[in-house]
């Protein structure tokens, strides 16, 4: 004959039990006892634990013996908050890949204490809610749904706003100013100087759903901004005297100043000099003299890029490039 159940009072008889064995070899049921009145050996008894034969908050750590939570002894969905003492189940009380979805109500994260490794949860288990951690081990790559990070980027080359879709609560913005022009040579012998590089804000900005900022993108020597957030001036001109000053950012978290255009030097030896450059830009070559570069040289190139400035036999000065702002979400 087999137990399927052993009702408590009759488990709480043990204390009182002076016999080290109940039953014995004619018995169909043997029951050991250690010396506090703990069963701990049976013989034909078969046991299934289900969920109203457990007291609340009854499951605690040293009720389990390492390794022997597995699948075979839980009944399907018998495992709920309420029966696990906070703490009680650690990685050392649970057989490798017993952890299932059909024996798992909900579990809070309260009652785990310690990690539970790839080993012990079966393939495929579903965990619904918020799963809060602070790391994981792996890769990563098979992870889906993770919220964090950027995955989207909208880049603004002209004036316009951003709009949010409605769920994003934080972005990343980049803005760079427009770099300046280099001068122009008025003689055979002079050299202007070149422009330089506009400034470049960065800046993490949290901010409700809903929300649209109005976006300005700098041309040559001009500002960008996002909205009142941040903002970066342009590169100055270059001048008969020396380099453009470059653009700084405000009101970032980062903010960079563009570099100062080369100087110009008049009744020198008349070389073009270089233009300054940004975060996101370089600045136009120096070119010796005598040279005929390209205009796609003396220019600035990217975002925020100075113009070389004009000298002898080059009399075209190169071109700043406007700016840009680049926000993430």
């Amino acid at each position: 004959m087999a137990i399927t159940k052993v009702p408590s009072d009759m488990i709480q008889v043990a204390n009182n039990v002076t016999d080290t064995t109940v039953g014995g070899a004619n018995s169909a049921v043997s029951l050991t006892f250690d010396a506090l009145g703990v069963i701990s050996a049976a013989s034909n008894v078969a046991l299934q634990v289900n969920t109203a034969d457990i007291v609340n908050g009854a499951i605690t750590a040293d009720k389990i013996a390492d390794g022997t939570i597995i699948a075979a002894d839980i009944a399907d969905g018998s495992i709920t908050t309420a029966k696990i003492a906070d703490g009680s189940i650690t990685t050392a009380k649970i057989a490798d890949a017993n952890v299932t979805n059909d024996k798992i109500v909900s579990v809070a994260n309260t009652k785990i204490s310690g990690n539970i490794t790839g080993s012990q949860i079966e393939a495929d288990v579903t965990l619904n809610g918020t799963v809060t951690a602070t790391s994981f081990v792996g890769s990563g790559a098979s992870l889906t749904g993770i919220a964090g990070g950027f995955s989207n980027m909208q880049v603004f080359t002209s004036p316009g706003t951003w709009t949010n879709p409605g769920s994003v609560t934080k972005v990343k913005v980049t803005v760079a100013g427009g770099g300046g022009s280099g001068g122009r040579s008025p003689g055979p012998t002079d050299a202007w100087g070149a422009g330089g590089g506009g400034g470049t804000a960065i800046e993490i900005i949290p901010f409700p759903s809903g929300t649209n900022v109005p976006v300005t993108v700098g041309g040559v020597a001009g500002t960008s901004s996002f909205g009142a957030y941040c903002s970066a001036t342009g590169g100055s001109n270059g001048s008969p005297s020396a380099g453009g000053a470059g653009g700084a950012g405000s009101g970032g978290n980062i903010n960079f100043t563009g570099t100062r255009g080369g100087g110009g030097n008049n009744g020198g030896s008349g070389f073009s000099p270089p233009g300054g450059s940004s975060l996101l830009g370089q600045g136009g070559v120096l070119s010796p003299y005598g040279t005929t570069p390209s205009p796609a040289d003396i220019s600035g190139r990217g975002y925020g890029g100075g113009g070389s400035g004009a000298g002898a036999g080059i009399p075209a000065a190169g071109s700043g490039t406007p700016g840009v702002v680049i926000v993430e979400y």
